[in-house]
Order: C-alpha cells, then sequence, then structure tokens
C-alpha cells in the first residue's frame, strides 16, 4: 500500500492544528483599556463589575457584527478584530466573579462565556436593590468591627449567592458561589420557558444560535437567508449546527474506515507486517480530525450548553485515545529498533523483555495521559485510582499463574541459566532452547517434539546446560585379550599415553591412562582426559579420532581386543565302586520286614550276582 501520501496530509493537519492558538488563550492583555478591572473587594464592586462588563462586551459584539455586515469581504477588518478582542476581554474579566472550580478544565474556555452571557440575562430581567442595600467596602468594615463578618450575601429574592474566598491568591474576593454557578443554566432555561417575562431576543441566543466564537463569519448569512428549518432551535442549538455535525462524524467515519479496509488489504494481499508510518497512519488520522474537531469545527459551529460539553467530551477522549495509541506504538517501533541489532536474537529473552519493558512504557505514559484527560473532564482521579485498584486486585488473583510465569521469566533473565541454541536438560526433558517467552520457554526435544515449560517451574527446575560446557570429557576403557605378554602391555601404554598428552586440545595435566584391572574376559586399560572443545559436534569428531588411532596402536603393539568368551574344559568320569557285604552276615539277619536301606542292598546283590564274570 502506497498511503505516503495520504499520511503527510495527516502530519500537515496535525501540524497546522497544533500551531493554532487555543481558545482558551484570549488575546495578550497587555492592551489592555484601562476600564477592564475586576474589582470584587465586596458584593457591590463584584455585581458591578460583572454588570460593566457584561454590558459593555454586548454592545462591542453587536457594533462588531454590524460593522462586519456592512464591510463584507472574507476576512474582518482590524477594526472588527479589535472590537471582537476587547469585548472577549470584558468577558473574561466579568467570568473573574463567578467560581468556576466545578466546571471542568477543558471546557472552562468555552464554557464561561455561555455562564457568563446567561447570568447578564438573568440579572437584567430580575430586580436588583438600590446600591445603597447592597454591602460595599464600609459596610463590611463595620460588619467586621462588630464582630460580624459579612462572608455571605445574598440577592434578595434569588436564589443567586455570593461568597467571600477564603483562601489562595483571591482570598477576600466576592464571587457568585459555585453552587449560584452550577444553577445559571437552569434559571435561564425558566426565564426562557416564560414569554410574558422574556419575549425579546437576548445576546446569550444571538452567541448561541450563530456560528463563530463571538462574531458570526461571512457565510453565516448564507445560512440566514437559506431556509427557515436551518435556524430551528433544537436543544438550544439551531437545526445547521446539527447538521454540520452530523457531516462532520460522517466524514471522519469514512476517512478512518479507509485507512483500516486499506490496511487490512495490505495485510491479507501480503501477509506482512506494516512498518512505523503504516501502522502510526491510523492513530495520527484520529489525532488529526479530533485536534481539527476540538479547536475548529466546535468554535466554527459554536457548539453551547449540553451539546457542547457532550461533544467536547467525546472530542478529548479521541484526542486522548489516539495519542496514547501513538505513544505504544512509538515505544515498541523503539523496542524493535533495539533489537534488530546483531547482539539481540528476536526470540530470546532478552528481545522479549525489551519488548515488554517499552510496552509497559508506553502503557503507563498512555495511563498518565488518560489520567490527565479524565482531570481536564471534571472525572476525579482519585475515585478512579481507587477503583482501579480494587478491580487491579481481583485481576491480579485471578491472573496468578500468570504473574508467576512473568515473575519466573524475569528470573530467568536475570540469572540467564540458558539461551536461545543452548542443549540443556530440565527434568526429564532434554533438547535445544528454541524460545524463551514472558509465559512460558520452548524446547525442541530429542524427538522433535516441541515442550512448553511455563517460566514459574522452569526457574524452579534443576537445568542442566551442556552449551556451556567449557571442556568435553573423554573418558574410554579398553579390553586386551590375555595372550598379550607384559613387554607388549607396557609398550602399548607408553603409546596410548603419547597419543592422548600429545592431542592438541587435551588439557595438560587432566590426561591419564592406566592399566586398571585384569577382568573376567580381557585385561583393562582406562583412557581419560578433559579436551578443550565446547561444541558436542567438534567433540564426537575429536573422541571418533581418538579411537580410531587407540585402534591403530593396539593392532601394531601386535596386541588384540578382547571380547567376552568362556572356556570349556570337557572329561569322563569313572563311576564310584560299589561295596558288596558278605554272605555269612547276610544269613544271620534275623528274618522279617527288611528295612529301606537293606532291600536297596539286595537289589545291587541281585544285579551284581547276574552280570557276567570278566
Amino acid at each position: 500500500m502506497r498511503t505516503t501520501a495520504v499520511a503527510h496530509s495527516l502530519w500537515l493537519l496535525l501540524f497546522w492544528v497544533l500551531i493554532q492558538p487555543h481558545p482558551a488563550s484570549a488575546q495578550s492583555h497587555a492592551g489592555d483599556p484601562s476600564y477592564i478591572h475586576a474589582d470584587l473587594a465586596s458584593p457591590q464592586d463584584t455585581l458591578n463589575t460583572f454588570l460593566s462588563s457584561t454590558e459593555k462586551a454586548a454592545a462591542l459584539m453587536l457594533e462588531a457584527y454590524s460593522q462586519r455586515q456592512a464591510e463584507g469581504g472574507l476576512f474582518p477588518s482590524d477594526s472588527v478584530e479589535e472590537k471582537v478582542t476587547t469585548a472577549e476581554l470584558l468577558l473574561d474579566t466579568a467570568a473573574r466573579t463567578l467560581d468556576l472550580s466545578n466546571v471542568p478544565p477543558a471546557a472552562i474556555a468555552h464554557e464561561k462565556m455561555e455562564l457568563v452571557l446567561r447570568l447578564k440575562e438573568v440579572l437584567e430581567e430580575i430586580s436588583l436593590p438600590p446600591q445603597a442595600e447592597i454591602p460595599d467596602e464600609a459596610a463590611l468594615e463595620q460588619a467586621h468591627a462588630a464582630d460580624r463578618p459579612i462572608t455571605r450575601w445574598r440577592i434578595p429574592g434569588t436564589e443567586l449567592v455570593m461568597v467571600q474566598v477564603a483562601e489562595g491568591g483571591r482570598s477576600g474576593d466576592f464571587v457568585f458561589s459555585a453552587d449560584t454557578v452550577s444553577r445559571i443554566p437552569d434559571l435561564y432555561n425558566a426565564l426562557v420557558a416564560a414569554p410574558e417575562r422574556f419575549d425579546r431576543r437576548n445576546i446569550y441566543e444571538f452567541f448561541s444560535l450563530s456560528p463563530g466564537r463571538l462574531l458570526p463569519p461571512f457565510w453565516y448569512d448564507y445560512i440566514l437567508a437559506g431556509p427557515d428549518w436551518l435556524n430551528f432551535s433544537l436543544a438550544d442549538q439551531a437545526a445547521w449546527p446539527w447538521l454540520a455535525l452530523i457531516v462532520w462524524m460522517i466524514v471522519s467515519a469514512t476517512v478512518l474506515l479507509w485507512i483500516v479496509r486499506k490496511q487490512w488489504g495490505v495485510r491479507r494481499a501480503d501477509g506482512a507486517k506494516l512498518n512505523l508510518i503504516e501502522r502510526a497512519l491510523l492513530p495520527v488520522a484520529l489525532i488529526a480530525l479530533s485536534a481539527f474537531f476540538l479547536f475548529e469545527v466546535i468554535d466554527q459551529i459554536n457548539l453551547t450548553g449540553r451539546v457542547f460539553l457532550i461533544a467536547n467530551a467525546a472530542g478529548q477522549v479521541l484526542l486522548a485515545f489516539g495519542l496514547s495509541w501513538l505513544i505504544v506504538l512509538i515505544c515498541q517501533s523503539l523496542a524493535e529498533l533495539i533489537i534488530s541489532s546483531p547482539s539481540i536474537l528476536p526470540d530470546s529473552l532478552d528481545a522479549h523483555l525489551l519488548r515488554a519493558g517499552f510496552r509497559v512504557l508506553g502503557l503507563g505514559l498512555a495511563l498518565i495521559l488518560l489520567g490527565h484527560t479524565a482531570t481536564t473532564l471534571g472525572i476525579p482521579l482519585l475515585g478512579l485510582i481507587a477503583g482501579l485498584g480494587v478491580g487491579g486486585l481481583a485481576i491480579a488473583l485471578a491472573a496468578q499463574p500468570t504473574i508467576e510465569n512473568f515473575i519466573g521469566g524475569v528470573i530467568l533473565f536475570a540469572d540467564r541459566p540458558v539461551r536461545m541454541g543452548d542443549f540443556c536438560r530440565c527434568g526429564d526433558v532434554m533438547g535445544t532452547v528454541e524460545e524463551i517467552g514472558l509465559r512460558s520457554t520452548r524446547i525442541r526435544a530429542l524427538d522433535r517434539t516441541v515442550v512448553s515449560i511455563p517460566n514459574a517451574e522452569f526457574a524452579k527446575a534443576q537445568i542442566v546446560n551442556f552449551a556451556r560446557r567449557d571442556q568435553q570429557l573423554f573418558e574410554a576403557k579398553i579390553g586386551i585379550r590375555f595372550e598379550a605378554s607384559r613387554a607388549a602391555l607396557e609398550h602399548l601404554l607408553v603409546e596410548l599415553r603419547e597419543l592422548i598428552e600429545s592431542n592438541l586440545t587435551a588439557v595438560p595435566g587432566t590426561t591419564r591412562v592406566r592399566f586398571s584391572s585384569i577382568g573376567s574376559s580381557a585385561l583393562e586399560i582406562d583412557l581419560r582426559a578433559y579436551l578443550q572443545i565446547s561444541d558436542f559436534d567438534v567433540f564426537l569428531a575429536e573422541k571418533e579420532k581418538i579411537l580410531l588411532s587407540v585402534m591403530s596402536i593396539v593392532e601394531n603393539a601386535g596386541c588384540g581386543f578382547a571380547f567376552p568368551s568362556q572356556t570349556l574344559y570337557l572329561t569322563r568320569d569313572k563311576p564310584p565302586a560299589l561295596e558288596v557285604p558278605d554272605r555269612h552276615t547276610r544269613e544271620e539277619e534275623p528274618l522279617g520286614e527288611m528295612p529301606r536301606a537293606q532291600a536297596e542292598e539286595s537289589k545291587i546283590r541281585a544285579v551284581t550276582r547276574t552280570s557276567p564274570r570278566n
């Protein structure tokens, strides 16, 4: 897939969005007019500051809009821009009279404008008390001297309450309380719902139903000239912002789905992995679209109220998700870049731990970013962490074997009893280590089967690593035939010792050739030496060479190899002579039943009498 052009376009879009001034930062206050001053020392000062700032700001907004329409053109003139900037500064001054601690930081730049304009309309519709009845600085000093300090004041007949800030950099200032600020939308909606009391188009309606931040752009004239249904109010929004929002969502979804389809097509066609630029294309597109939506689309179509809060929160979440995704991909790419060095095998434990380490780093950074986003959206981070802690404990208990295997992998990484390609024995399994993963170690056994051993068990088992041998033991026992004379045997021993000691791989001081025993079928000689060879195949070749030399030496010495044998000696044995009793003795024995021994003896005599004479 050739997505380079699309990737470059998205990167340029992201760069353009990032260099745009954030709505939260107003123009520099270095050129503020002298009348822009927030005096909040008393309830009277706070109320007068709010009313004065909002009245001047509303007048400047309408004046700038009228001048913009009269001048025409695609872009406003410098005079119009200056009026809009001054109006924004005045609204910022009025916003200082509000306790905005309950407003999410991510929405405070836009939300404070709405709250100020809504509160302005509410204050214009209620009956404010005379200035003399509103506590000023002198009244505060008198109350303090009487030991009855005034720290709270409510506008008579309303729910609008001012409180004195007790601590911080604004200590001593009077501001509308956070509870009052949270009630402003409901108070305004209650006024709008009563047409007999609120039958005029107000500055907030002008602000909420027109595009742009404070000044509608030139294309707003085409919307006003269009069908009436485009300006129909729905959920504090005109119909056309809803239409624009739907179109933007369709365009964004189409771009993302197109990228996903292209990436999926490449994977199915080629079967190859995507590079960093191709993998980062989707999160970069998500970041660019989300940032453009937050910093341009929302301001241009001017979403307000709950619609703005929901859209802003969704945009912030998608932006944070895209940035987190990109961070994880970058960390993974850094790990693969390090693993690509010749000193690290791709499937070794070092490679797996590098991948895991950078993955944990990426996830950690992503969680920090998501936590910051949650804080800016007003989600209490401590409660979220506590919930994650309880959930993490449950997951840890359920995944205890997996955690044990992971710890076992870390132990294997630290101890390094085996490496990739080592021939070892673990319990009853003997073979070559093919892969050391985070969960298990795979060994190719001698019968070519693959045995997976969990790392927790592998780390506890007794491991014999044959590949780590620095020397190989050569040991042999040969048997010589008994026909060999002593002189021939001594000569044979001298030749064998010279053969072993002269071997270039034999470790000095470890060679031994001895006539060890006279066996049942051979004269036994022991050969023993440590060879400076680590590779087992090389050792077998050297052992073969030595044994062939031994055969030649035995043959040249006039000896032969014995084999197990037995000697049988055959001969004929003579039968033992039988003793015949005297006849007189036999006749003198009493008559009667003869014992068994005598009966046998009678049979022998009978045979003797009948045998032929020699």
